[in-house]
């Protein structure tokens, strides 16, 4: 540590971060390539025209729970890539504000 109270910089913890940050973003991409091909695919099509008796409420509750588990996978995706860039934050030895 030097005198200001920072650390001196990482580079291994700073490749650490960005491969971090990395791999959140790709999870990130992979989420919203799921939910795209979810929304053009056949379900929604079903969904859009309905049989005479109303939408099949099974089909309903599959998409709802797909929306749900796409959510939570983005949730968590944005969550991997904002750790990426604490660690490589905190490798370059910048405080946090």
């Amino acid at each position: 540590m030097n005198q200001k109270g920072t650390k001196e910089p990482d580079p291994r913890g700073r490749l650490l971060g960005l491969t971090v940050f990395v791999l959140g973003v790709v999870l990130l991409l992979f989420v919203f390539y799921a939910a795209y091909a979810e929304l053009t695919g056949s379900a929604m099509g079903q969904l859009s025209r309905p049989a005479s008796g109303g939408p099949d409420m099974g089909l309903v509750l599959s998409l709802v729970l797909k929306a749900i588990f796409l959510f939570v996978l983005g949730y968590l995706a944005s969550a991997v890539a904002s750790r990426g860039i604490g660690l490589y934050q905190a490798a370059r030895g910048e405080q946090a504000e």
